[in-house]
């Protein structure tokens, strides 16, 4: 059973690759300062929601998110945590996904940790029957100053 979700967590689907990159570009053009990611804890809700987790606590820490797939069989939990707050920094170039805020940007990988986290909530979800234990998504705001990480 192991051996199967492992197999099937590195088959890299063209689903998967789309959602991955969908989700890593709209939520690079989305960043939020610490303690202020509204929309990003939006968007991320909307999603986690469709997937019908077993948990699903918005607001955690004013902005974080909690999410938790439960397997069919018993087992250990693990955690998967993603930070979701931007950097004070104004994007340079001309990314037809770049920051649609002024002033921040996610300039060090938040947009990309966000999207892994979302498509394995979702890989794990559809996959529940053959799940053991539980996996926690912790989503946490303010990981870039003191009083969030």
């Amino acid at each position: 059973m192991a051996s199967e979700l492992r197999r099937a967590s590195t088959e890299v689907d063209a689903v998967t690759a789309d959602h991955l990159l969908t989700h890593r570009r709209e939520l690079h053009a989305l960043p939020e300062l610490s303690f202020k990611e509204f929309e990003t804890s939006r968007y991320l809700v909307e999603r986690l929601d469709a997937l019908s987790p077993d948990r699903l606590e918005a607001g955690v820490a004013g902005t974080g998110i909690v999410a938790d797939v439960k397997g069919a069989r018993p087992g250990r939990a693990v955690l998967v945590r993603a930070d979701i707050d931007g950097l004070p920094i104004q994007e340079a170039g001309e990314l037809a996904f770049r920051s649609t805020h002024r002033g921040v940007m996610h300039a060090c990988g938040h947009d990309v940790h966000m999207a892994i986290a979302l498509e394995v909530a979702r890989a794990l979800a559809e996959r529940r029957a053959e799940l053991s234990g539980m996996v926690r998504f912790v989503f946490q705001p303010a990981e870039e100053r003191a009083g969030g990480a």
